[in-house]
């Protein structure tokens, strides 16, 4: 058994930190993203429902961890005693982060918060992945470890129905489900503006 004090890096971060704080943390990087889009679009939109609410399903999973490291002792994982084997974690899910937003992102007709999604949002639940799945299994109840596994299959399905419907590529089908028109589908004249407009 390992104590709490002994973890390092970000698992004595999570261990410190009030559970509440880490889901906090967690929901506003998500949340972030349809603000952005606001701000550099014109207008907020997120109809990908694997990222929201499939993302907050992944909070939940990430608080059930969060929760468990602050018990007084914990069987240990690989990761909770090297912050070198933490760093290369967090580097590979990086360098996948930035090759999945430099491969798809013509396809998904990318703006800026699409590759913040990909080279931020994308790297932190990836790691965070594996860093506390191996917690909730280890040292979980049978109860944490049932809703983690029911909360991550719900959020595979999201997803594939993300890819089934084309909600994926979420500019391309507002265009073809609400008629909304961005900056490159209007006349020179209008400028850098972005505007919605709907076809009747």
């Amino acid at each position: 058994m390992r104590l709490k004090m002994q973890m390092q890096g970000i698992y004595h971060l999570i261990s410190w930190l009030p559970t509440w704080v880490t889901g906090a943390i967690l929901v506003f990087s998500i949340t972030l993203i349809p603000f952005g889009r606001g701000v550099f679009e014109g207008f907020e939109y997120q109809v990908s429902r694997s990222a929201i609410p499939g993302n907050l399903l992944l909070v939940f999973v990430a608080m059930f961890a969060a929760d468990i490291l602050k018990k007084p002792a914990f069987v240990p994982t690989i990761f909770d005693h090297h912050v070198w084997l933490q760093w290369m974690v967090l580097f590979l899910a990086f360098i996948f982060g930035v090759c999945f937003s430099v491969k798809t992102l013509d396809a998904r007709d990318g703006q800026l918060m699409d590759v913040y999604h990909d080279v931020v949002v994308v790297p932190i639940f990836l790691s965070l992945a594996v860093f506390l799945l191996p917690v909730i299994f280890m040292n979980g109840k049978v109860i944490d470890i049932i809703f983690s596994f029911c909360l991550i299959l719900l959020w595979l399905l999201l997803l594939m129905f993300d890819l089934d419907s084309g909600r994926i590529n979420q500019r391309e089908w507002l265009r073809e489900h609400y008629g909304v028109r961005f900056r490159e589908d209007l006349p020179q004249r209008h400028g850098n503006k972005f505007f919605r407009a709907m076809d009747y």
